[in-house]
Order: structure tokens, then C-alpha cells, then sequence
């Protein structure tokens, strides 16, 4: 062995087998606490003492080793440059004069020894150090620390950490243990690490208990006498209680959010911000119990829940939070006056939010994210008959950091819970996406206190296929944007006008794409659709079925045509597959009427005039689709469609900074970006002279 070889393997046993580090007892100091030893100079843990003898020999050799001491230089491996390390007690030097210093303070270096070394001796150090090396050599006693000394002995006993590199994603700490990990790492760990406690939120075990649900108010969950049974989809069964809430209910919760608006309101646009995205951490660490929450609360496919519902609920909280901090307000310069004139925006106070059914937790993080952020406390009313997920959101709220009566959220039915909560006076802004009529209402029970209203409403969605378009991509796109969610989307396409020199080609591959779009289980990995709604929602679908064919229509695949075949389990479920109809006339229902469903018509167009003319023929106007190459048609026909949002040859990319929201009967007013914050905030111009 050459000389070099046993100076490392000589200093190398002797860190090894000092007794303070690696003698065999229950706790050997000073690196073991807890039965886990945990490196002094990097993030290394184990509970195996060999693996952590072999962790340190390689530090080691890395290392330049002196009496008591060793100089740490292993960048690669430790949180700073290079540094030192005490042998005994593993305490962290940043400075080489420091070391003897912390030796002569060592209390473990007092009472033990380490074996006798065979590096090269410490190299002599200047000023009062020297002299506390030559007293250290001579066995003279410590001298009584200096004010410096003591200084020294309040270092950390860790290296000191390093900032992230700007590449390095956010990391989190796990809200159980306080161990601090990547994101994308915060799931495994929780299902590794804490899985009894994500199983409690789980709604989708077979052996789950009837859910009842209760109202959160003021940061507490409250029973309501009052309830409303919640049936399952996909199998007809009643599985959840929810609140029957009533006036009293609501006014407690207008109460809550009221005492608790000027305190949050008053906080920074940076602290609310922190709190938003907190919860949208602890409801992506529980993705998957909340998506099969969702999955069987509202009968879609799991599949559905898992890539779009709850991933956008989150982002729609952490793009709000970010997006709060970057508004800006107008100022004008009348020089000629000597004037300075410059807008504010406030937050509003309470606000009442109203979601719905079809994308629950989704539509509501929509109206809460935005309306919490610009600091406003909100009282919400998601549908009663898909509450899950949102009683789910208040478990968190706690652990997110929500003060109370912040996010107050109240369950029940339109008529008695809704129609207390817009019409209370208290309440001065009312978000609400739901049916036409209900909004009808909403807007004569709000009148006498003009509040301000945002209406996301009903539609009929048309799509303009020009001959030119990429018949492929164009089919494809056409049926996911027709029958995606069962059709329970908002944007879904509900009349497909084709030109008529493609029409046989293109409704021949429709009709095929369509009967493989396959409607089953929800749970089932290769299912595309699941249940609709309600057994009442199924009959009010079939039967615009029935009245088209009963006018006449055809009905090329889906109700009354395929057969679907459905597990036992399932047999009581509202399914419906998806169905095309021809020969439906412009002034039927079927083609006027908001459907809500996986039904679709298609009809033959001649001229670009008449594809717009057609297109526009109906009382809505929430979402159209263009499908051409000719980028001087897709601007044309786009300019227009009587639509507040048009995709040309694509369908449903969203740019949440870009307003949402539609024409004629398909509502009033805008959300997202800045129209949200825009909505949930008082403009005021102040004007100063100088």
C-alpha cells in the first residue's frame, strides 16, 4: 500500500472508529439522535450505522484532515464552499483560524480522544489563536471563553444552505412531518409516509359510509337539521346527506364573512397570496382522493377528474394568487392644471358565489381564487347535488391557513339556500354559472340593491366546417368537443354545420369516431364518458332525442340505436351514449334549445354566408369553432360569430388571462385575468393638485 493510500485508510478508520460517533449503543453521539445519523456536512440520513460509516469515509476522502478537525471540500456533496468540520461534536467552521478556537470549547473534546492521527500537523495560525494551539499541545487547561469565543459556539451545527439554483423547482414541507421535498415529490410521500391519513378524505371506497356533510361557517364545520340525499350516477344510489341550508344558515355565514372582511382585506396582496397557494399544495397532494370524490359525486369518468377537474382547481388558485400581484393602476398628468390623477382599486366586501353541477370543484375555485385574492371574503353555494369535493376543500382550509369566515361555504338547494344568499343585503356581488332562468330570478332578486353580476349561463355551441379544413384532425377534435364529460361542458359543441361538398365524407367518419367513443364505468381506464347527472337530466336528454325523431331527424348511433353494455353494479346508472342526429331543422328545440348532453347535429351549409347566417340563429352565443385553412376566412367568419369565445382549428386552449364569458342569452360580464379582478374590486379616481 502505497504511502498516500495509508494516510487515507489511516484517517479514515480513525474518524470511523472514534467511540463518540460509532460506538455500538442505542444513541451514539454526537451524529445519531433518535435512532437516524445524520451527516454533519450534507443532507445524508440513514438509520443503518453502516451505511453512515461508509457516507462519512467518503467525505473523507474528499477531505483534508488536521488534529481535531477536517477541511471539508467536497462541493458537490456539501451546502457551501469549502469549510471545516470538528471531529468530535461535527459542528461547522467557516473559517480555519476558528478551529482550535471551538476545540479549546469542545466539551466532547475535553472528555474523549481520538486516535493519534498520521495526517501532517496543523499548520501554525497567527495572532491569539497561535496561543491557544501552543496551550492546547502543552495539555494546559482551556481558557475561559472570550466574547469571540462565544460567538463562535452559536454557529449552526449544520452547513449553512445554499439558495436553490434558479432551474431547481419550489420545493414544499409536508404539512404531518415537516420534511421539506420537491412538489411533484409531495404525493409519494404522502401515500408512503401518511397514507392513513389521505385515506380519511377518500370518498371511492367500496366500503365507504354514507357521507354527511355540513356546512362550513366562520372556520368551523356546522350540522343543519335539514337535508338533501345525493345519489351516485354511475349506480342510481344514494350515498351522501347534504345540507338543506336555509335563511338562517345563510345568514350566518354572511354574518362570518362579514366580520372577517376587514381584517383580511387589509393584508398584502403577497400574504393572501401565500395562503391560495397553500391550498392549491394540500388539494394536489390529495389529487387523487379528490378526483374520484369528484368521479363519483358527478358521475364522470375518473379519468376526466384526474387530468382536468382537480389539476385546473389547482392551478386556478395558484394563477390568481400570482396573478393579484401584478395588476396596475392608470394615472393621467394635467400638467395645465397642475393635477395628478390616479385610480385605486378595493375589494368589495362579501361576495356570493353560486356554482355548478357539471364541473364542481373546478367552476368553483373559478369564482373563489379570484374573488379571495383581490380581498374580498366569499359566501359560496356549490350545487347540492355535487358537494363533495367542496366540503373536501373545507377540511383544508384550516391547515392552508384561511382565517376564519374568509371562505364560508354554504350547501343546499337554489330555492331556499340561493335565493337567500342573493338576495341578502349584505351581500353586494353576486358571481352565478348556471341555467338561463335561475339567472332570471337571481337578477329580480338582487334589483333592489343593484349588485353587481357576473352570469355564465346557457348555450349552444355551433362549429363551422369549411371544405378546406384538415378533415382528420378536424373529426377528432369535433367529438371530444361534443361529447367530452358526457357533453356537461359548457363549451361543448351541440350543432356541427358542414360545407356540403365534405358533408357525406366528414358525418361517414363522425359517425364512426363517435360509436368508438365509449361510454361505461366510470372507473374503467378505457371508458371516454360516464353517467349524467340525474336520473331527471337523463329523461330531459332522452327526450330531445325522441322529439327529433319523432320530427322526423335521424338518429345515426347512440340512444335508441347502441346498446350499452354496463357492469352489473352500473345497471341502475344514468348512462347515455353519444348520439348523432341529421335532418334536425334550424327552428326545432332540438336545435334552439339548450341540451346539455352527448348529442350532437350535424347539417350540410353551401355558402359562407349561410354557415354564419345559421351559426347565429340561436338566443346564445358562450363558444364557437371555425375549421379552415384559409387564415382570411378563420379572421372573417371569427369577427362574425355571435360568440364571446371562437377557436379556429382547435378547441378549448385556454388562456386564463384572456376574459371568459358570453353573448345575448349566454350571460353578462366577463371573469379571468384581469376582468375577474376587475369584477371583485371598487374603481376609484382620485385626483390631487399640487
Amino acid at each position: 500500500m502505497t504511502t498516500l493510500a495509508a494516510e487515507e485508510d489511516q484517517r479514515t478508520r480513525s474518524i470511523t472508529q472514534h467511540p463518540s460517533h460509532f460506538k455500538d449503543n442505542p444513541e451514539p453521539e454526537p451524529f445519531c439522535v433518535g435512532g437516524v445519523y445524520t451527516c454533519p456536512c450534507c443532507s445524508y440520513s440513514s438509520k443503518l450505522q453502516f451505511n453512515f460509516k461508509t457516507h462519512m469515509s467518503n467525505h473523507l476522502k474528499q477531505a483534508v484532515r488536521h488534529e481535531g478537525y477536517f477541511i471539508c471540500k467536497c462541493n458537490r456533496q456539501c451546502r457551501t464552499a469549502a469549510h471545516f468540520h470538528c471531529l468530535y461534536c461535527g459542528h461547522t467552521i467557516l473559517r480555519k483560524e476558528q478551529c482550535q478556537l471551538h476545540l479549546s470549547q469542545c466539551n466532547i473534546h475535553t472528555s474523549r480522544a481520538l486516535p493519534s492521527p498520521t495526517a501532517s500537523p496543523v499548520p501554525p495560525l497567527s495572532g491569539s489563536n497561535a496561543g491557544t494551539q501552543q496551550q492546547i499541545k502543552a495539555g494546559s487547561p482551556s481558557p475561559s471563553p472570550t466574547p469571540a469565543a462565544t460567538s463562535l459556539l452559536s454557529l449552526p451545527p449544520k452547513c449553512p444552505e445554499r439558495p436553490p439554483p434558479q432551474s431547481q423547482r419550489p420545493t414544499v414541507k409536508c404539512r404531518h412531518c415537516g420534511l421539506t421535498l420537491r412538489r411533484r415529490n409531495l404525493r409519494l410521500h404522502l401515500r408512503r409516509k401518511h397514507k392513513t391519513l389521505i385515506t380519511t378524505m377518500s370518498t371511492s371506497s367500496e366500503h365507504q359510509t354514507h357521507l354527511v356533510l355540513e356546512n362550513y361557517i366562520g372556520g368551523k364545520f356546522v350540522a343543519c337539521g335539514d337535508s338533501i340525499d345525493s345519489y351516485d350516477p354511475s349506480t342510481g344510489q344514494v350515498y351522501c346527506s347534504v345540507p338543506d341550508s336555509g335563511q338562517d344558515e345563510v345568514n350566518a355565514a354572511v354574518a362570518a364573512a362579514k366580520e372577517a372582511f376587514p381584517d383580511w382585506s387589509s393584508r398584502s396582496p403577497e400574504q393572501r397570496a401565500q395562503v391560495l397557494n397553500k391550498l392549491a399544495d394540500l388539494i394536489e397532494a390529495n389529487l387523487d382522493e379528490f378526483a374520484q370524490a369528484e368521479s363519483k359525486d358527478q358521475g364522470k369518468t375518473l379519468a376526466f377528474a384526474r387530468t382536468v377537474d382537480i389539476p385546473r382547481s389547482v392551478h386556478n388558485f395558484r394563477f390568481f394568487a400570482s396573478s393579484v400581484l401584478h395588476h396596475t393602476n392608470d394615472s393621467t398628468q394635467m400638467d395645465h392644471m397642475g393635477c395628478l390623477n390616479y385610480t385605486v382599486r378595493s375589494p368589495v366586501g362579501v361576495a356570493g358565489l353560486i356554482s355548478p353541477w357539471n364541473l364542481p370543484l373546478y367552476l368553483l375555485t373559478w369564482k373563489i381564487a379570484p374573488a379571495v385574492a383581490a380581498g374580498n371574503t366569499v359566501v359560496a353555494k356549490p350545487s347540492e347535488m355535487t358537494s363533495v369535493t367542496a366540503w373536501m376543500m373545507c377540511k383544508l382550509m384550516q391547515e392552508a391557513g384561511v382565517p376564519p369566515g374568509v371562505i364560508n361555504i354554504v350547501f343546499g338547494s337554489g330555492p331556499k339556500a340561493g335565493d337567500t344568499l342573493v338576495g341578502h343585503p349584505d351581500v353586494p356581488l353576486v358571481s352565478f354559472t348556471g341555467s338561463t332562468a335561475t339567472a332570471q330570478r337571481i337578477t329580480e332578486r338582487s334589483a333592489p340593491y343593484c349588485k353587481k353580476l357576473s352570469l355564465e349561463l346557457g348555450v349552444k355551441n355551433p362549429a363551422l366546417i369549411f371544405a378546406d379544413a384538415d378533415l382528420e384532425q378536424c373529426v377528432a377534435t369535433t367529438v371530444r368537443s361534443s361529447f367530452s364529460n358526457q357533453g356537461e361542458i359548457c363549451l361543448c359543441t351541440s350543432r356541427v354545420y358542414v360545407e356540403r361538398s365534405i358533408y357525406p365524407q366528414f358525418l361517414e367518419k363522425f359517425v364512426a369516431a363517435a360509436r368508438k367513443w365509449k361510454t361505461g364505468a366510470p372507473s374503467d381506464p378505457g371508458s371516454n364518458n360516464g353517467a349524467l347527472i340525474s336520473k331527471e337530466h337523463l329523461e330531459k336528454v332522452r327526450s330531445f332525442v325522441a322529439l327529433a325523431r319523432s320530427e322526423g331527424a335521424t338518429v345515426h348511433c347512440g340512444e335508441g340505436v347502441d346498446r350499452l353494455e354496463l357492469p352489473a353494479q352500473h345497471a341502475g346508472g344514468y348512462f347515455l351514449p353519444a348520439t348523432v342526429l341529421t335532418g334536425v331543422a334550424d327552428s326545432s328545440r332540438v336545435m334552439q334549445e339548450e341540451i346539455f348532453g352527448p348529442v350532437v347535429c350535424v347539417s350540410p351549409f353551401d355558402t359562407e354566408e349561410e354557415a354564419v347566417a345559421r351559426g347565429n340563429n340561436v338566443r346564445f352565443g358562450l363558444g364557437a369553432v371555425v375549421w379552415s385553412r384559409d387564415v382570411g376566412r378563420v379572421h372573417r367568419v371569427a369577427g362574425r360569430i355571435q360568440a364571446g369565445l371562437v377557436w379556429t382549428n382547435c378547441w378549448l386552449i385556454r388562456d386564463l388571462n384572456l376574459p371568459f364569458g358570453g353573448m345575448k342569452s349566454s350571460g353578462t360580464g366577463r371573469e379571468g385575468g384581469r376582468d375577474s379582478y376587475h369584477f371583485f374590486t371598487e374603481v376609484k379616481t382620485i385626483c390631487v393638485k399640487h
